[in-house]
């Protein structure tokens, strides 16, 4: 059994607060959770199992991404887990004009 895991910067704990608020605010309460909870399955995923995100080395040494539904979530590895740091988790339309077409292609698949 393996102790990977995951650590949230503040940053990427109030983006989490944020896309609950918003979640709820346009699909309600069960949607908000569920997606928040979608959230966290990932983060433990890319613990475990990092190299399923993508390298964003060209943006920023040690930087990784992974989608989930509408947001990206940026990473880096640590030695017992990944840290979602200030690159925090993202709607992909605010990164995606910073994004190649084929950047943006790979992390919506």
């Amino acid at each position: 059994m393996s102790s990977k895991t995951f650590f949230l910067k503040p940053k990427a704990e109030q983006d989490l607060e944020a896309i609950f608020e918003c979640s709820y605010q346009e699909f309600g309460l069960e949607k908000a959770y569920q997606y928040i909870k979608n959230i966290d399955k990932a983060f433990h995923t890319l613990a475990e199992a990092p190299r399923l995100a993508r390298n964003y080395n060209h943006v920023r040494l040690g930087l990784k991404a992974s989608s989930v539904a509408s947001h990206i979530i940026f990473f880096r590895l640590i030695a017992n887990g990944i840290r979602i740091s200030n690159d925090r988790v993202l709607r992909f339309n605010r990164v995606k004009n910073h994004l190649t077409r084929a950047e943006h292609l790979a992390l919506a698949s």
